[in-house]
């Protein structure tokens, strides 16, 4: 009976914590920022491109600004002129 008892009280405990863990706000944030682009065209590159131009750039900010918070960047907009493009791109964290 005592081992049933403690058997008992240990999932007790158990659920417990789970329902906590699975009731506590999230403290993500996400912050935007421009990463210009190196490629120079006159006509606009595609998404694929920029977003290849840019990325090592955005994963770097992103890391610098949460550091192993940082989860990831999405891009999340795309611009610019002839000669001076540059992807918006989302940094967010856990």
């Amino acid at each position: 009976m005592r081992t049933a008892t403690r058997w008992i009280t240990g999932m007790t405990g158990a659920v417990l914590a789970l329902l906590t863990l699975g009731t506590t706000p999230a403290s993500a944030e996400s912050t935007n920022f421009d990463i210009p682009s190196s490629i120079t065209s006159r006509t606009q590159p595609s998404h694929a491109a920029l977003e290849a131009d840019t990325r090592p750039s955005a994963d770097a900010k992103c890391v610098n600004k949460y550091g192993f918070r940082a989860r990831g960047v999405t891009a999340v907009g795309w611009g610019g002129g002839p000669g001076h493009w540059q992807v918006t791109w989302r940094c967010d964290s856990n």
